[in-house]
């Protein structure tokens, strides 16, 4: 294999790919590096003694709060929707992944807006009863922890109701037969057979949730709850400390890999799952019970994505005289112009490192692989720190260097620009790129790459003229994916931003921050707006891919 590697040029492929997939991982060991290395400033001591333990706590429970309300939500909706036919069924197979497109701090403005002291809400209470002040009566407060559980639950439930459903659609019928013939009810039969087998799947979907909890900060920032990612936050930018920030984000960079191996875990279980089964025969409901199961449906999807949405197209409409559509096509010009970079390097670094394992797949480059696509799983505040020291490290040679040759200092031109954005937004969604484009070139056959040996062509172009056309559907969901997930990305962005520089969901962020609610409405239409075309292009093809291997499938 050595040999015909020399000899076709694919040593270099592989040699790009390893190199790039390292290049992409140093975000990770640069936080690990400096978090221990000696300071006078930051001990994991006085951490320990100090703020972590809160830190600690308040994160589990978050993150426990958070993973029984999307278990809950997603696992009873999957199996309605799959098990059970009632009016709406199909709707809501299509709608109850839509809250993915809602991101945690667009939620959480419009749930301040409307259930604060302020809003309307309180205020009816008011006017009907007479209370003037919050002491004569008793609210909920929505700016809690609490709050940030119930919320979070309502746009991240659809991780486990995706798992859920495809695992249920895929085995259920069999499940149910078998627990038939060891007379078992329909609703023993869910709780003994069909929930414990399914557990994996319902798992694997769970864990996604819980990562995207630990990792919010739009969200919890608003709702002041003191999480890893705030705590992160304040000691970078409140106390300008970076080494001690370093220590918070290796704390939370262990837990999120803990949780990353428990996912692995649960998806090597999947193996008790086969991939082609028997789907459930739908149940009809009788009318008491399908407008249970609607309303069941109906309310995370009405909470979670109906009403929020809603109110932010009404705030737009009402407001519009009010709203600065210069600064909004200012800053969708610069969400549209980091997306763009951000995909289209993500898409050249997917292929190089996708199709370098192709050439030539071994353990050590599969190894840098595995850890260049990480950045999904970690929060943007870790990969923010782990991007801008060495960056500014970097700069501050540079500087010394020009300054030694010249005497002139050339200031922080990566760590200060926009480079420094792009290359951090390309660690966080690496994975999404490569995942696609990986997937793509596992569906073309190695049949197309022999015969175009024989023909004479060498790995770059049997890349250019037999893949790249083959995979320009691949390719185009990767850079779709990319732009909407970047122009949603909020922590990242707002620590690593250059001066004036805004995107969309920084100028959000910034309104939110100065209770400017309304003010930021458009800016909200547009990031949810943007994301509801893809999810619905991929649940559309998971469900078409589910009937493809269940004869008479769900849909």
């Amino acid at each position: 294999m050595s040999l015909f590697a020399t000899k076709t040029g694919q040593h270099p492929w592989t040699a790009a790919a390893f190199a790039v997939a390292v290049l992409v991982g140093l975000p990770l060991l640069t936080i690990v590096v400096v978090s221990f290395s000696p300071s006078e400033t930051g001990t994991l001591l006085r951490l320990w003694n100090t703020v972590l333990p809160g830190y600690i706590f308040t994160t589990i429970q978050l993150a426990c709060g958070v993973g029984f309300g999307v278990l809950l939500l997603g696992s009873t909706t999957a199996w309605l929707v799959t098990a059970c036919d009632f009016p709406g069924r199909t709707l809501f197979n299509h709608l109850l992944m839509m809250p993915l497109a809602m991101p945690g701090y667009l939620i959480a403005i419009v749930y301040i807006e409307l259930l604060d002291f302020a809003g309307p809400i309180q205020s009816t209470l008011r006017h009907i009863f007479g209370w003037k002040f919050a002491t004569e009566y008793w609210f909920p407060r929505i700016t809690s922890l609490g709050g940030a559980i119930v919320l979070l639950s309502l746009v991240l439930y659809p991780y486990v109701f995706l798992m859920a459903r495809t695992a249920f659609g895929e085995q259920a019928g069999r499940w149910l037969e078998a627990g038939q013939t060891l007379n078992l009810s329909p609703l023993q039969s869910f709780f003994r057979l069909v929930l414990p087998l399914a557990r994996p799947a319902i798992v694997s979907g769970l864990l996604l949730a819980v990562m995207e909890t630990v990792g919010d900060f739009g969200l919890v920032q608003l709702f002041s709850v003191n999480t890893f990612t705030v705590g992160i936050y304040n000691t970078w930018f409140g106390a300008s400390n970076l080494v001690d920030a370093a220590r918070l984000a290796t704390a939370l960079l262990l837990l999120m890999l803990f949780l990353i191996w428990l996912e692995y875990l649960s998806r090597r279980q999947k193996r008790y799952i086969q991939s082609t089964g028997v789907p459930p025969s739908r149940k009809k409901l009788s009318r008491i019970a399908g407008i249970c199961a609607f309303s069941w449906c109906f309310f995370p999807l009405f909470l979670g994505f109906l009403l929020p949405f809603s109110l932010q197209i009404l705030w737009f409409i009402e407001g519009f005289s009010e709203i600065r559509t210069e600064t909004f096509g200012h800053d969708a010009m610069n969400t549209l112009l980091l997306g763009g970079t951000t995909a289209f390097a993500a898409l050249v670094v997917a292929l190089i490192l996708a199709y370098g394992r192709r050439l030539a797949p071994s353990a050590p480059l599969n190894g840098a692989i595995r850890i260049a696509v990480t950045g999904y799983t970690l929060p943007g505040p870790v990969i923010a720190l782990g991007v801008l020291l060495p960056f500014a490290w970097f700069d501050r040679q540079l500087i010394a260097l020009s300054e030694q040759l010249w005497g002139v200092s050339p200031g922080y031109l990566v760590s200060g620009s926009i480079a420094i954005l792009v290359f951090a937004l390309l660690v966080r969604f690496m994975a999404m790129a490569f995942g696609n484009i990986d997937n793509g070139l596992g569906r073309i056959s190695p049949h197309c790459d022999e015969a175009a040996r024989i023909l004479g062509l060498r790995p770059f172009g049997i890349l250019r003229r037999i893949h790249l056309p083959l995979l320009r559907s691949s390719m185009l969901t990767a850079v779709l994916l990319v732009i909407v997930e970047v122009m949603k990305e909020l922590p990242a962005t707002l620590m690593l931003q250059p001066f004036n520089f805004s995107t969309l969901a920084t100028r959000t962020f910034s309104y939110a921050s100065e209770e400017m609610y309304k003010q930021a409405s458009l800016w909200s239409v547009a990031i949810v707006a943007a994301g509801i075309l893809p999810i619905f292009l991929v649940n559309s093809r998971l469900l078409s891919s589910l009937r493809q291997r269940t004869p008479g499938g769900t849909s």
